[in-house]
């Protein structure tokens, strides 16, 4: 099945802000231009993050306040996809954000791997300059730290 803008309330393109979505099984495509009708959409909550959320959150015309997802490696998003939507227009007035790292027992090798190949991305995060909330779940690097530091208009920092 294909998930599409014609599955959500048209209608409320200048009403709608607030999108949550948990993975529907049986969803095999998502439409790029999804979210491209709710310009006042200031709140997405996604669970899992998919490589095609990824890109619809990108090509948005909206500006984000809030965004928290679920990072899983079974979606298989590449860090550079990651790293480009923190980036995107939609993202430059995110206040709060929330990431959860999937959690599930793995090999201590296995989950510092993992980790490390978020670096490109917590870069991008860190380049949020409204950034006021920042909660991570399910890993964290040390070097991270640092980068953290240099948030400007942190309220809430849980790592």
């Amino acid at each position: 099945m294909n998930f599409t803008s014609h599955l959500l309330p048209s209608n409320s393109g200048t009403s709608l802000s607030l999108f949550r979505f948990f993975m529907i099984l049986g969803v095999t495509k998502f439409d790029p231009k999804l979210f491209e009708h709710f310009n006042t959409l200031t709140h997405v909550s996604l669970t899992p993050l998919t490589r095609q959320f990824c890109q619809a959150l990108t090509l948005g015309n909206f500006l984000l306040t809030d965004f928290d997802c679920m990072i899983s490696e079974f979606c298989n998003i590449p860090v550079e996809v990651l790293a480009g939507m923190f980036s995107a227009s939609s993202f430059i007035h995110i206040r709060r954000l929330i990431l959860c790292f999937e959690d599930k027992p793995r090999d201590h090798n296995v989950i510092l791997k993992s980790l490390d190949s978020f670096d490109q991305m917590i870069s991008g995060i860190t380049n949020l300059q409204h950034l006021e909330s920042l909660r991570l779940k399910g890993g964290l690097r040390l070097s991270w730290c640092s980068r953290f530091a240099a948030l400007r208009e942190s309220h809430v920092l849980q790592l």
